[in-house]
């Protein structure tokens, strides 16, 4: 915790709930599944080729943009579940060395 420049004397709070920060690496990691399922249409007649060849590279381009989202969103849960993880460690290191220094307080 640092005192705030603009308010001296007062300390700010950074308050994280692990738990919502989690759901949301793990909701993040369920869409990337669903993005996956986009196919272009199929069997179109002789009249519509030209039409069928223009949607078809639509299609392949809308696959590639999302192939590329699922791999950055993928990536995005990931770094924030190994931030939580690193968040949660720092705060369990605090704790010991808070704890180590009001044993000693206390011993003195």
């Amino acid at each position: 915790m640092r005192a705030n420049s603009k308010l001296p004397g007062v300390i700010q709070k950074l308050r994280v709930d692990i738990a919502a920060v989690r759901a949301m690496a793990g909701r993040w990691d369920g869409l990337t599944g669903e993005l996956g399922g986009t196919l272009p249409p199929s069997g179109l007649g002789l009249a519509y080729q030209p039409s069928a060849a223009a949607v078809n590279a639509a299609h392949a381009a809308i696959a590639r943009y999302e192939n590329s989202l699922v791999a950055r969103m993928q990536a995005g849960a990931t770094h924030v579940a190994e931030a939580d993880t690193r968040y949660v460690a720092n705060e369990a290191d605090s704790v010991r060395e808070l704890a180590a220094v009001a044993d000693a307080v206390w011993d003195a």
